[in-house]
Formats: structure tokens, sequence, C-alpha cells
């Protein structure tokens, strides 16, 4: 089965890595370089899964992750991070 996937992450590298393992499952990947993007991209399309940074330029994932389920309820959300506090992880875990 085939989803339509968002990744958000500042660093191409991360966002080229993440697009080519999903492509090769079959999936349609979008890819955006700030939350900002992110969330015009829900606002005109139907994405079933967001993959996204905690830590983001100017818009953190958290806030991304907050904005993005007022915008696109039905959208999954996935925070990723190589620099994870044990404030942003409860944080997170409370988005639910």
């Amino acid at each position: 089965m085939s989803a339509k996937i968002l990744v958000v992450d500042s660093e191409k590298e991360i966002r080229d890595t993440l697009s080519n393992m999903l492509e090769a499952e079959k999936h349609n990947v979008l890819t955006v370089a700030s939350g900002e993007e992110a969330l015009e991209i829900l606002e005109d399309k139907e994405i079933a899964v967001m993959i996204t940074e905690v830590r983001l330029p100017y818009m953190g994932g958290i806030e991304v992750t907050k904005k993005a389920s007022q915008i696109s309820p039905e959208t999954v959300s996935i925070l990723l991070t190589g620099h994870a506090s044990m404030e942003s992880a409860i944080e997170a875990l409370r988005l639910d």
C-alpha cells in the first residue's frame, strides 16, 4: 500500500536519504526544508504521514506538528531528532 508522505528537515542529506528509502518502498514522497513550507503543503494536499525534525529553523517540529494537526487532523506526524532533551520528549508525547 502506497502512502503520500511529507518529509520536513532542514538538512538536504536527511531529506534525500529518507525520501530515497520511502520511495524504494513505493511511497509518494514530498520533501521540504522548513515548517512553513510543510504547513503550506498540508493546506493544499492530502498527506497521510508527515515526518519532521524537532529542531527546525524559525518554527520547530513540535510547533509544526501542533499546527499540522489543526490544518490536517488525519495526517499522522512522526518527530525525529538527534538532539532530544527530556523536556522536548515529554512535550512531543503530550501532543496526542
